[in-house]
């Protein structure tokens, strides 16, 4: 009896034995495998970080390249502009200079007589063949663009989607750019002319803000009231200028086209200030979307597998909203941006140490 208890409990030890080291082995076993998945993860997260690092710093010196890029150019159109008004004026004083020296080889009497004729030296000959070939520039740009009859009358009696297709014409674009150059070159102020960008859309862009205010402004404020009445002066002003031409087709009419032109550029500093508002709203809506995708990851980033199911697509989207922002508003909408962000920053561990309170 002695003998078979004892095989008995030899029997059971060696059981007890066998199932203690095959759950050491299972455990073992899981124990390796989420070491492994643990390994994988973080490789993998510390794959995607260097990704979004390398393509940070890729942005990042593209942007100073940018950057240095644009400051070059800016610093040789300065330079340009300089030496232009450094010739115009050198120019100036030696065709002064040179009228002067013929005036003291002409007598007195002939001087204070009514028959005197000084003939012009070579720059003033030179300015008045300038000025005739602008003339005729001119004209030649007039008739071009009349010959589309765009007035705000005929405009007014056209439905919305021919104005349209009317003012999205490349020819009219065309004709329209070169009159508004034309003119410019023609205007004894065309010194320090400032730079216009898409001057045409713009120019086109108010008959259709006179003829269809409604579809155009939905919102009547006080940046549209101010574009409306600038709009229609100026187009009121461009036809006083064409009417001052058609009675006498010889002149400019210098008077009529500097109205024209200051009224176009009240016009285009106000259309400029209408549009900065509309992406001024678009960016603060593009700014609250990049906040709630920080948000979102805020929330999201402790749980299991978040840098591999979140991170990559949170930060390409963010990335992409972040080239829009600066589209629209350039680097004082991206300074914008990151102070929102730092904000958030701020406001989001006080709201954490609020929730375990």
């Amino acid at each position: 009896i002695l003998e078979q208890r004892r095989l008995k409990l030899a029997r059971q030890f060696l059981h007890v034995k066998d199932v203690l080291v095959k759950q050491h082995q299972r455990a073992l076993r899981d124990s390796t495998a989420k070491r492994s998945h643990i390994q994988q993860t973080l490789r993998l997260a510390e794959k995607n970080r260097n990704t979004i690092l390398q393509r940070l710093v890729e942005q990042c010196a593209q942007e100073v390249a940018r950057c240095k890029e644009v400051a070059r150019q800016q610093q040789l159109k300065n330079q340009e502009e300089i030496d232009r008004r450094r010739a115009d004026l050198e120019r100036r004083q030696r065709a002064t200079a040179a009228r002067r020296a013929k005036l003291l080889t002409v007598p007195k009497s002939r001087i204070f007589s009514n028959e005197m004729t000084i003939p012009p030296t070579r720059e003033e000959a030179a300015v008045i063949i300038q000025t005739h070939w602008r003339f005729r520039q001119l004209s030649k740009a007039i008739k071009t663009y009349r010959s589309f009859g765009i007035s705000v009358h005929t405009i007014e009696n056209m439905s919305f989607h021919d104005t349209v297709g009317l003012l999205q014409n490349p020819a009219v674009i065309q004709a329209n750019g070169k009159l508004l150059q034309k003119a410019r070159k023609a205007s004894p102020l065309t010194c320090g002319a400032k730079k216009y960008k898409n001057p045409s859309r713009v120019f086109l862009s108010a008959y259709m803000i006179v003829s269809h205010t409604k579809e155009i402004l939905a919102d009547i404020g006080h940046h549209e009231r101010k574009l409306l009445t600038s709009a229609k002066i100026m187009l009121r002003e461009l036809e006083q200028w064409f009417n001052e031409i058609n009675d006498e087709p010889n002149k400019i009419h210098v008077n009529h086209l500097l109205s024209f032109l200051s009224a176009w550029d009240t016009y285009y500093n106000d259309f400029n200030t209408w549009k900065s508002k509309d992406s001024e709203k678009l960016a603060s809506n593009l700014i609250a979307h990049y906040v709630e995708l920080e948000k979102l990851w805020n929330t999201v980033k402790t749980q299991a597998n978040a840098e591999t199911e979140w991170r990559m697509n949170i930060v390409q989207q963010q990335e992409e909203i972040r080239r829009k922002i600066r589209n629209l508003g350039g680097d004082e909408t991206i300074s914008k941006l990151e102070r929102v962000l730092r904000r958030l920053k701020e406001k989001l561990p006080n709201e954490s140490g609020n929730e375990t309170d």
